[in-house]
């Protein structure tokens, strides 16, 4: 089994995810946000199967009506 295959199927019983946020501003990386605090969740049986939280240190720098993250 490769490494990629033991990463995707969590051969040793834990996977490792890593996220960064973008802050987008007309399509185009503007800065990279602060994270206080996240979580990902998943579950293949809902109808939904994957939700992710996460709480922005400073939202000062944000539009929230026209920017993207």
């Amino acid at each position: 089994m490769t490494e990629l295959q033991k990463a995707l199927y969590a051969t040793d019983g834990t996977r490792n995810v890593k996220f960064r946020y973008d802050l987008l501003r007309n399509g185009v990386k503007h800065s990279e946000l602060l994270v206080s605090d996240a979580s990902v969740t998943f579950n293949s049986e809902n109808s939904i199967s994957g939700t992710a939280r996460f709480t922005l240190k400073d939202t000062n720098n944000i539009n929230w009506l026209n920017d993207t993250i």
